[in-house]
């Protein structure tokens, strides 16, 4: 599921911006449930923080469980996602899940510049 190598280039270059970076953190859920996220940001200056998962493929047997994630947890989380269907977008954007879809995983400081947006 996860690209270690995505992951570690992503948290370098926010890590870069001023921001605390953890990686691989478990948030227990108002349920009692815990749930991996691969990274946890923290704006340093609010206070404000942001969880991250990545997902290669995403498809409609992922959206109850990442609907549950949103629901049970108090913190704001965003999904990055590399492959998905127009079906399974469709069904998570209704849903109000924050998603970035990106077709390269080269381009970091432009998935890091949407990702930051959601902490404003």
């Amino acid at each position: 599921m996860n690209d270690e190598a995505l992951i570690d280039k992503l948290i370098s270059e926010i890590s870069k911006r001023g921001y605390k970076v953890r990686k691989n953190i478990s948030v227990k859920g108002l349920t009692g449930f815990d749930y991996c996220f691969d990274i946890i940001i923290e704006n340093i200056k609010d206070g404000k923080r942001l969880a991250l998962m990545y997902m290669e493929d995403i498809s409609t047997k992922d959206v109850l469980p990442i609907l549950a994630c949103k629901v049970d947890t108090d913190v704001k989380h965003v999904i990055i996602a590399h492959n998905i269907d127009n079906i399974t977008l469709s069904l998570l954007r209704r849903a109000k899940i924050d998603i970035i879809v990106t077709k390269s995983k080269t381009n970091v400081k432009e998935i890091v510049d949407k990702i930051l947006r959601y902490l404003r």
